[in-house]
């Protein structure tokens, strides 16, 4: 295996969330001398995101940007982490909301103002990430998370899969400890779990055999959704307290509700921190869900699914950097701004300007 394949499948475990396999793969890349000076940054940069402690962040960072000097996205996410040098951890940032910290997260946390009703949802991080179900959430920017004695605070989907079916949303939290999650490994069939809900219901259960037999990465358990009684998202905890998977109102053909295994929920959460370290200008598509890089440059238009963007600010657009985001020159030059960058629902998707159809063939159009 080449230096090239081993650092992607290293990335690979690390989107997985099994960090405690892939860190030995990236620290013995970096130290081998064998990568070409954009990998070793970027596997520098991986390893950033292997621990929460900011020091060390820091220090991967620099490595990573003295080996690729002009890598401008690294360069904004170390210059993120330095500006916070000198500033007291007790007060909160100019127009930030005030940060709770608890010293112990609660088991389960409910959302409320999505789509599709009131939902569970799990932290899985200590800077206040949540799961919840896509289902659950929608199109929604905003929601409301409510921690029980704690009351209710204000939390921002910041980045959805709809075909895992994993939303992620960020609430002003500090945990004191890091959630404990079972380890990134198969989970193994008949393990009983317990499934509290955000209205105090606690629904027990098992896995079930099937997962392998319908090719599908989720879970299948023993319960129905009219036992979940919401728009899902249930944390599964072992015996062990650790957190195994949330639920869905997905369905097997028997009718049993599938859960989304950790593993999937960890990477998507390693993909989104890492993001806002590296593209921290980039913004939130809510209607794919993902990472809309067109805001850095002044785009209008998710260019993952063409949707308009809600735009916090206006910017001047970036020709080169549009350019490349929305692959133009592969379709027809926009009439009124000359952008080859394709259309979408009949708009261009650099100045959101009308296109002129096309007219079918054997409509009698003259050519």
């Amino acid at each position: 295996m080449s230096p090239e394949q081993e650092l992607r499948q290293a990335i690979q475990l690390m989107q997985e969330g099994a960090v405690s396999t892939a860190v030995p793969m990236l620290s013995r890349l970096v130290e081998s001398g064998q990568l070409e000076d954009q990998g070793r940054a970027a596997a520098y940069a991986w390893l950033a995101e292997s621990r929460e402690d900011r020091g060390f962040k820091i220090s991967c960072l620099e490595r990573a940007l003295a080996a690729d000097p002009a890598n401008g996205q690294i360069r904004q996410g170390l210059q993120q982490l330095l500006s916070k040098d000198g500033r007291p951890d007790h007060l909160p940032e100019l127009g930030e909301p005030e940060i709770l910290t608890l010293e112990r997260a609660p088991q389960v946390a409910g959302i409320a103002g999505g789509a599709n009703g009131v939902a569970s949802a799990a932290f899985v991080s200590q800077n206040g990430l949540l799961a919840t179900t896509s289902y659950a959430v929608g199109g929604a920017e905003a929601v409301s998370v409510e921690l029980g004695r704690e009351g209710t605070l204000s939390g921002n989907v910041v980045r959805r899969d709809p075909l895992q079916d994993i939303a992620l949303i960020e609430a002003p939290v500090r945990l004191a400890r890091k959630p404990a999650s079972a380890p990134p490994a198969p989970t193994s069939e008949q393990l009983p779990f317990l499934a509290p809900s955000h209205d105090g219901t606690r629904l027990r259960g098992r896995l079930m055999p099937g997962q392998q037999a319908a090719r599908t990465p989720w879970l299948t358990t023993n319960l129905l959704p009219v036992q979940i009684g919401s728009a899902g998202g249930n944390p599964l905890f072992d015996d062990r307290e650790q957190l195994i998977g949330i639920l869905t109102l997905n369905t097997n053909p028997a009718g049993f509700v599938y859960a989304i295994p950790i593993q999937q929920i960890a990477g998507l959460a390693a993909a989104y921190q890492r993001d806002r370290l590296l593209l921290p200008e980039a913004g939130y598509c809510r209607a794919c869900g993902g990472l809309a890089r067109a805001l850095m440059y002044g785009g209008r238009y998710c260019e993952n699914c063409g949707a308009q963007i809600k735009l916090a600010e206006v910017k001047a657009p970036q020709p080169d950097q549009l350019r490349q985001i929305y692959s133009e020159n592969q379709t027809r030059p926009c009439p009124n701004c000359g952008a080859a960058v394709g259309h979408y629902r009949g708009r261009c998707l650099r100045c959101g300007h009308a296109q002129a159809r096309r007219p079918r063939i054997g409509s009698g159009a003259q050519a």
